[in-house]
């Protein structure tokens, strides 16, 4: 009998089949479908979770920096009743500006892209330490540069801004004391009261010697350069009040998305400083104290965009202010869930900003904030 040698059966085939491919890739396509869909929710959550707080933090930055300053609204200047105010600037260019402590004007952000309604808000103070002390006229001043001379001039010193004021005067004037005051010699004597309404009395003058010097008082003018109001100054019926050695007037508004800046007293090609960026728009009222200006009560009895004429200084009692922001990186959709989601209410029957008045298509798909408050003007209010 012959054996045979040969492979008793076929050799065992290894591998997939295409049945088992094709469950194979259907359950890849439902991991990859399901990863896809993680990752798109959790990108919508790190997008509202990073505009959101963006818009929080930039809010949270413009309000405190307008509060701290609009805090110091008026420091040294309350009841002046200045509504006009004369002076020369750091540059040699004499320029009128508000005696007010807060001016509020209307201001449109042209660069947003559209023309959105927006304020401009501006602050004036004086660094004075002692809060604005002031004396009494002791000669009359024909011009600014007449002599100036007062009742008792001793807290006057080199480098100070003095603010002469008289009431029923058309304007303000700004003068610096240009060398150390000093007590006037007889017969330089205060005249005695003569006439109605006057104060002051009998004692000795002391002359604020306020020369033009560009480099130790840049901020008076020329002697020909006259800045008193007409008819000057009468003695015992001005009062010059002491505004220390810098007097600051800073202006807030909205430009190009950001909250910015701008020194008034500085050249006007100067540009102004960002404070913080995707502010929309930037609101603000006057709080007014109706009552008599001899006795006012310090309370808020209305909220005015527009101050009547000649509102004298210590009826400004508070500022109200809403500041819009938004976030940095816009959603996939519309998250202004509303009956009208391109309008966004700034206080409770207040003004309301159209987002859509920005021509961005995507105006709508960015999570907004709206911060407001009232600031209360603390100088005006002590100083009452």
């Amino acid at each position: 009998m012959m054996k045979s040698f040969g492979p008793s059966s076929a050799a065992p085939q290894v591998g997939f089949g295409l049945v088992e491919v094709m469950v194979g890739m259907v359950i890849a396509m439902i991991g990859i479908l399901a990863m896809t869909q993680i990752f798109a929710l959790s990108e919508g959550q790190r997008r509202a979770t990073t505009s959101g707080a963006d818009a929080q933090s930039t809010g949270a930055l413009a309000m405190f920096t307008l509060e701290r300053e609009l805090q110091m609204a008026g420091h040294g200047l309350i009841n002046t009743n200045c509504q006009d105010v004369r002076m020369r600037d750091s540059v040699g260019n004499t320029v009128a500006m508000s005696g007010l402590p807060v001016t509020i004007a209307a201001r449109n952000d042209t660069a947003f892209g559209g023309d959105v309604p927006s304020r401009q808000v501006t602050v004036v103070a004086s660094s004075s330490s002692t809060g604005g002390f002031s004396a009494t006229l002791g000669d009359g001043m024909a011009t600014s540069a007449s002599p100036l001379r007062v009742h008792f001039g001793a807290g006057f010193r080199k480098g100070d801004l003095l603010l002469i004021s008289q009431p029923g005067k058309l304007h303000c004037t700004v003068l610096q004391v240009s060398a150390t005051p000093f007590p006037l010699a007889p017969p330089f004597v205060a005249q005695a009261v003569s006439v109605p309404g006057e104060i002051g009395g009998n004692g000795v003058l002391w002359q604020i010697p306020h020369d033009p010097d560009p480099a130790d008082a840049p901020f008076n003018p020329p002697n020909a350069d006259n800045i008193a109001p007409p008819g000057g100054f009468d003695r015992s019926l001005a009062t010059v009040r002491v505004m220390g050695g810098t007097m600051t007037r800073l202006s807030f508004f909205v430009q190009g998305r950001n909250l910015v800046r701008r020194d008034e007293s500085a050249p006007a090609a100067t540009p102004p400083t960002v404070i913080a960026s995707n502010v929309v728009a930037l609101e603000a009222r006057y709080g007014l104290d109706l009552l008599p200006a001899a006795a006012p009560d310090g309370f808020v009895d209305t909220y005015t965009d527009v101050l009547p004429p000649n509102t004298p200084d210590n009826r400004i009692v508070a500022v109200r202010l809403a500041i819009v922001t938004r976030g940095t990186i816009p959603e996939r959709v519309t998250v202004l869930n509303r009956a009208n989601p391109n309008l966004i209410p700034l206080w409770d029957g207040g003004p309301i900003l159209d987002v859509d008045s920005t021509n961005d298509p995507d105006a709508r798909n960015f999570r907004y904030r709206v911060f407001q408050t009232t600031i209360p003007l603390r100088n005006g209010i002590w100083n009452n």
